[in-house]
């Protein structure tokens, strides 16, 4: 396989890692709210670290679900791979 064919591969993949990706910080998050929920907070904050490359999609699906789901949410750069996911309720 050549540079131009491994691009290509990469590329029709890329919505594959976005959603892997979304799924594990999903599940990261829903951990840490249940947790500090049990422990009488109104907050939780975790970071999560992404490949550079499909930081955007991943971070527009979690806003996208946890507004949909009344939680407030901001996200802040921790590093040049890492975001760190700020949510309350």
């Amino acid at each position: 396989m050549n540079a131009s064919e491994a691009r290509e591969v990469s590329n029709h993949n890329v919505p594959k890692l976005v959603e892997a990706n979304y799924l594990i910080a999903k599940s990261k998050i829903n951990d840490a709210i249940k947790g500090t929920a049990r422990d009488g907070n109104f907050s939780t904050r975790v970071p999560i670290m992404l490949p550079h490359n499909i930081q955007d999609g991943v971070i527009e699906k979690i806003e996208t679900h946890y507004r949909e789901l009344g939680y407030l949410i901001e996200v802040h750069n921790f590093g040049q791979q890492s975001k760190l996911i700020d949510i309350s309720w």
